[in-house]
Parts: C-alpha cells; sequence; structure tokens
C-alpha cells in the first residue's frame, strides 16, 4: 500500500524534491499538497494521512498550538518540520516529530528521507505503546491481590508484586535472585515435579499446597505456575499466581460442620416424626377437575425456621439415609389418602404422586417395600403414583427398569419426572414401563412467547399419546399458559395457578384451593 504524505508548503518551491521524487517513483507513494496550514487542517478532516510534511516558514508554524490541531486532525500520522539550515532554533522544531532539512534534500534521496523518518515513527510509536503496556500490566499484576511473581529457569525468583509480599510476608528486595524454594516448607519441596512439568510446556493449574511465609507460619495456597519460553522454545522461567485458600478452607468446614449438625437435626426429627407432607393438586386441563396431587416433605426446625426441601434433602442424600425419609414421606402420603378417601374429601379416584430418589430406586427391595406400605395403610396401588426423575433412571438402567416393571405389576403408576432436563430422549420413552410424563417447569415457564419451548413441549405431548401415556404439565401459573396447554392436549396440570402444596386437608378441591 502507498505511503501518503501531505506537503504543507507556501509553494516557493522548497520541497520541490519531493514532488519530483513522488514523480520518480509513481504508485510507491502519493503526495497531496496544501498551501496553509489551514487548508491543511481542512484536508486531514477528510482524509487520513501517513505523514505530513510542514514548511516551517508558514506562518503560525512556530506556535504550539498549530501543531497541536495537527495532532487532533492526524493522531497517527507522523509530523515533520522542513527546515533551512539556519532555521535551526525554530521553535517549531521542537513540536515536531521530526525534521528534514531542506538542504539535505535531493529528487534522489528526498523519498528516502521521508520513509526513514516515518520508519522512525513508527518505530517509536510500537514501543510507546509496548511500554505503556507493560506499565499497565506491571501496575495490573502488582495491585491485584493475588500473590504474582517470576522465576528464572533455575527457579530463582525474578519479580515479586505486591500481592506476594502480603501473602508471604517477603518484600521484593528479599527474595529477589533468591530460589523459589525458600517458600516450602521443610519436607515439601515441590520444585522439581513442577519444573518437569513446565519442561513438557504444560501448566500446573489450581494445585491446592501449603507453603511457608517469612515468619515460619504455614499458609494453604491454590498455586497456577505457567511457563515462559524463548523464540527457540527452550523453558526461560515460570510465572506463578497464588492465592490463598485458607479462608475458604475454614468456612467449607464451618459449612461441613453445619452439614452434619443439619443431618443430626433431620435423623432425629425423621425418627420422632416430626416432619410434615403436603400435598399440591394435579388437575385435569380439559375441565380444571382435581385428578391428583404430589406428596411433597416439609421440615419446620425448632431453631432454623421452615427449611427448603432442596436442602434437607441434599442433606439426607449425602449423609445416607434418603430411603428412610423417601419410605416416611411414602407411608405418610398414603395413610393421608387413605383417609381422605375414606372421608369422602377427594375423589374417589384422586390419585398420591410420591417421588423416588436414585438411592431408593437402586433399592432391590423396592417393590416388596412399596407392596407392605400400601397393605399396611389400607391403599389401592392404582390410587398410588410414584415419581422419577431421569437422572435417578440412568444412574442404573437396568435395575430402575426391574424396579418400575415390579411397581407396574402391583399395579402402581410410574410417572417420569421433570422430562427434557436429563439424558434420554423422546424415544426412550418407548422402552420405559411408565404411565406418566411429567413436562419440566422450564418449559412450561415460557411456552408462550418461546418457539423453542411452544415445540419441546408439543412434541412430548404428541409422542406422549401415541405411546398411551399420560401428560402433566408442572409450573402452570397463567391462564394464558393453561389455555395453551388446553389446545396442545395436555392432559394435566399442576401450579401456583391453582395452588401451592398444603395440608392435604385443605386441598379437597380444586374450588377450595384456590390461587395462592
Amino acid at each position: 500500500m502507498p505511503t501518503s504524505v501531505l506537503l504543507v508548503d507556501a509553494g516557493l518551491g522548497k520541497i520541490s524534491a519531493l514532488t519530483e521524487a513522488s514523480d520518480e517513483s509513481p504508485g510507491s507513494w502519493t503526495l497531496q499538497r496544501a498551501p496553509s496550514l489551514r487548508s491543511a487542517l481542512d484536508v486531514l478532516t477528510t482524509r487520513a494521512f501517513d505523514c505530513v510534511v510542514v514548511d516551517l516558514d508558514l506562518p503560525g508554524a512556530d506556535a504550539e498550538k498549530t501543531w497541536d490541531q495537527l495532532r487532533d486532525h492526524a493522531p497517527d500520522a507522523a509530523l515533520l518540520a522542513l527546515a533551512e539550515h539556519h532555521d535551526l532554533e525554530h521553535p517549531g522544531l521542537a513540536l515536531a516529530d521530526d525534521v528534514l532539512v531542506h538542504g539535505n534534500l535531493a529528487s534522489a534521496n528526498a523519498r528516502r528521507a521521508v520513509l526513514r523518518t516515518l520508519r522512525h515513527f513508527r518505530l517509536a510509536g510500537e514501543l510507546r505503546r509496548v511500554e505503556e503496556s507493560a506499565r499497565l500490566l506491571s501496575a495490573i499484576v502488582d495491585a491485584t491481590p493475588d500473590a504474582v511473581f517470576s522465576t528464572d529457569s533455575g527457579g530463582l525468583i525474578t519479580s515479586w508484586n505486591r500481592g506476594a509480599q502480603q501473602l508471604y510476608g517477603y518484600t521484593a528486595e528479599e527474595v529477589s535472585g533468591r530460589h523459589v524454594s525458600i517458600l516450602h516448607p521443610p519436607g515439601r519441596d515441590e520444585y522439581a515435579p513442577i519444573v518437569a512439568v513446565l519442561v513438557r510446556g504444560e501448566s500446573v493449574r489450581g494445585l491446592e499446597t501449603v507453603r511457608r511465609a517469612k515468619d515460619g507460619r504455614t499458609v494453604d495456597v491454590s498455586i497456577t505456575v505457567c511457563p515462559v519460553h524463548d523464540g527457540a522454545g527452550a523453558l526461560t522461567g515460570a510465572s506463578v499466581v497464588a492465592r490463598h485458600i485458607s479462608d475458604r478452607r475454614e468456612l467449607e468446614t464451618e459449612l461441613s460442620r453445619d452439614r452434619l449438625s443439619l443431618a443430626d437435626d433431620l435423623r432425629e426429627a425423621l425418627a420422632r416424626g416430626l416432619l410434615d407432607v403436603h400435598y399440591q393438586p394435579i388437575v385435569d386441563v380439559a375441565g380444571s377437575r382435581l385428578t391428583g396431587f404430589e406428596a411433597l416433605a416439609r421440615w419446620h426446625h425448632p431453631a432454623r425456621g421452615d427449611v427448603p426441601p432442596g436442602v434437607f434433602v441434599p442433606v439426607a442424600e449425602h449423609a445416607g439415609f434418603v430411603p428412610e425419609l423417601d419410605r416416611w414421606v411414602l407411608t405418610r402420603a398414603c395413610r393421608d389418602t387413605t383417609a381422605a378417601r375414606a372421608e369422602g374429601r377427594i375423589p374417589r379416584d384422586a390419585r398420591v404422586s410420591v417421588n423416588l430418589s436414585a438411592r431408593t430406586l437402586a433399592d432391590p427391595d423396592l417393590v416388596g417395600t412399596v407392596h407392605d406400605v400400601l397393605l399396611t395403610e389400607g391403599l389401592p396401588a392404582h390410587a398410588l403414583v410414584l415419581e422419577i426423575t431421569e437422572t435417578a433412571l440412568m444412574q442404573d438402567v437396568a435395575t430402575a427398569r426391574r424396579s418400575l416393571e415390579g411397581l407396574r405389576a402391583l399395579g402402581a403408576g410410574v410417572a417420569l419426572d421433570d422430562f427434557g432436563t436429563g439424558y434420554s430422549s423422546l424415544s426412550f420413552l418407548r422402552e420405559l414401563p411408565v404411565t406418566q410424563v411429567k413436562i419440566d417447569r422450564s418449559f412450561i415457564a415460557d411456552i408462550v412467547t418461546d418457539g423453542e419451548d411452544l415445540l419441546i413441549t408439543e412434541s412430548i405431548i404428541d409422542l406422549a399419546r401415541r405411546l398411551g401415556l399420560e401428560t402433566v404439565a408442572e409450573g402452570v401459573e397463567t391462564e394464558s399458559q393453561l389455555a395453551l396447554l388446553r389446545r396442545l392436549g395436555c392432559a394435566s396440570a399442576q401450579g401456583h395457578l391453582w395452588s401451592r402444596a398444603l395440608p392435604l386437608d385443605r386441598v379437597g378441591s380444586v374450588q377450595d384451593c384456590g390461587a395462592s
């Protein structure tokens, strides 16, 4: 691409050598002339140039304001002053990027002189940008709270930021030139294994270890070490970032203690029957008739207040007694439903849905357990639906399939919960002994406005209908969602449009529940 030059002169022939050079080298550079500084500013508002050459004999060429205006109009151009030998004391010389002496210009070397000056200008600009970037990077590194330092290929420390001083207690002067092993506690020298990784061209990331501070105390850190190579690819050093994690470990320890305490309290509440079960209505979409309800465990802790299921169920899973929790909820739900049926508080064909965890689903005695509970509580098997998630199902498909087939043989229904959020495909439904598909609330939330959610929901409903399966939409909150589900042919739904989960004696019918 040709070099573009704007010549600003009074037309006195002083820079004719430049115009002659342009004529002799067509295509290598382009020149445009401006007879005054004012006209030059006008030209610069419409076109960019690589270089602007200003004759110092022009009026105003000695004013700082003139050069400031030129720089504002041509921030990326080199500003060159063209001076006579006797002009070397001219004030404009100190304001330009470089100087061309008219007496040294001849047609043969005029172009070469301008290009050489332009190259120097660009190189100086690059150096300034690199220096500024290095300065900013250094300031950022020094301001970061993490410890950041570098070493040479022999492990000698070459740089040390403020965060490193705060973490380890050493100043930059105290560690400069010392081996990084001063930070390693006795008997924990990890230098050699880390270097072995760096030599392979790899980084050590997120290594949680212990380091020694200046005062002898140990600090828990997470470190990342990256290799630094020269142009030939040889290892020349390393950059290290270390983060203090003692606070995090203390927090993790405290959370672990809290989880254990909560698990103990939950286990006691379960043993003493201090939990409760609430029920969310499931309604027929076509006529909004109560067809069933989902049993959901509730726990009011004497000190913590209401503990959400999203908190205490994972605690039970982690502590290993979630099967006991599942059985308790199953027993209580069957008992409540039997009583409500006998008292006529719910329709005789209403069914209760109970969630089963992955661990319970994997229990080889699950079918026997459900049979015993149904028998003891006097609930017909067809009045019970057991809900499993795709995630639980996929943990052990073979065992889960056997359990589901046994539950179906009892006469209980089986619902695949949160469908569409797990691993299985729509076609997988053909192979499962399920009777019901529950469409996850994430698809229902934006079904009215999101075309993709609508398409997914419609596909689930269509396939379920062709396979003879019921569909239940979860999380229905608006009349427009209900109207759309009704149009799509969804069989049933549940959500806050009708009611949140309530004690069973308050469910009775949809009319009794109301939106809440």
